[in-house]
């Protein structure tokens, strides 16, 4: 993805296959993924960071981040508009002044200097604004967990500030410790990783 510029990304897994969407098509390899990262005490998710103790964290917006369970949604079909928060398991949907769950499932803890931004999207919706240092993240409850086990859908827009490998935009660790990671790579790409398992 190129600095400066929206992309609307999908993650989904279905049937223990895991695949990554960029701007629509289908971006890398489809590789087997049958990992449930849930347990308890196993960590927060993060959003801006990972919650592994790292000083990689991403300088940035984020915007419309929703997640859904049970559904494996089309990743080829770029919205034109907001998402929709029904059926959402996590919605920051972007259409208020504040940084909030739409689907109301849990409360969001804000850290640093994260802040809801008016830099929009294509859609129009607001973004949250990430200004790289570790201490600026938005943290969802634990209880979030188990929204990451058997078939779900991660969507998001991103527009990134800066060429830093191993920028963290999302993550959680497992009980065995593993990160479930969303990164900027080398050449500025997206990576899917795991730690301790596929990459």
């Amino acid at each position: 993805i190129s600095i400066g510029q929206w992309f609307f990304i999908t993650i989904h897994r279905d049937n223990g296959s895991l695949k990554l969407f960029v701007n629509g098509p289908q971006d890398g390899s489809t590789y087997s993924d049958s990992t449930n990262y849930v347990a308890a005490g196993s960590g927060n998710f993060m959003i801006g960071k990972n919650n592994g103790g790292a000083n990689y964290n991403m300088e940035g917006y984020l915007s419309d981040i929703r997640v859904t369970h049970g559904s494996a949604l089309d990743g080829t079909i770029v919205p034109t508009a907001p998402l929709s928060s029904s059926n959402t398991e996590l919605h920051i949907k972007g259409t208020d002044a504040s940084i909030i769950d739409k689907s109301q499932n849990v409360n969001l803890a804000l850290y640093g200097n994260t802040t809801g931004s008016t830099t929009t999207n294509f859609t129009g919706a607001k973004s949250i604004y990430f200004d790289g240092t570790s201490n600026t993240y938005v943290e969802v409850p634990e209880i979030y967990a188990s929204r990451w086990t058997g078939v779900w859908t991660l969507e998001f827009w991103i527009r990134t500030s800066s060429s830093i490998v191993n920028d963290f935009i999302l993550g959680r660790a497992n009980s065995n410790g593993v990160l479930h990671i969303l990164t900027m790579n080398s050449g500025d790409r997206l990576r899917v990783a795991f730690w301790g398992g596929p990459n």
